[in-house]
């Protein structure tokens, strides 16, 4: 599983896990990638667009926004139009197997990720 972000000051650092994330994990992983973006843009307005998966909009990461001051960008769930993360996510994979690209090995497959 990968987590990233971007909005128009840049991109978040990607965050690669090895396993289904529950809710306390996805926290985890906001405390390595949300929050140090929301420190070096402090002097923007930003808000959080998720894609509604149970994880992200549990009681326990909706305390987790709310303690951050995270301020969250509301929208209806399945909304591929709405949600530009899914786009790039898109255009990641696509550069990632272009030309039917295989890998071996989970190291390969996460430098050539983080590559593109």
């Amino acid at each position: 599983m990968i987590h990233g972000g971007f909005s128009a000051q840049g991109k978040m650092d990607l965050v690669i896990t090895t396993k289904k994330m529950n809710s306390a994990e996805y926290k985890e992983v906001l405390d390595l990638s949300l929050i140090p973006y929301l420190e070096e843009h402090d002097d923007m307005e930003l808000k959080f667009q998720r894609d509604n998966a149970p994880i992200h909009v549990s009681g326990e990461a909706m305390e987790w926004f709310e303690e951050h001051g995270v301020d969250i960008f509301d929208h209806p769930s399945c909304s591929p139009d709405l949600n530009p993360m899914e786009n790039l996510w898109g255009i990641l994979v696509r550069e990632v197997y272009a030309n039917n690209r295989q890998y071996d090995d989970v190291e390969t497959l996460q430098n050539a990720i983080f590559k593109a």
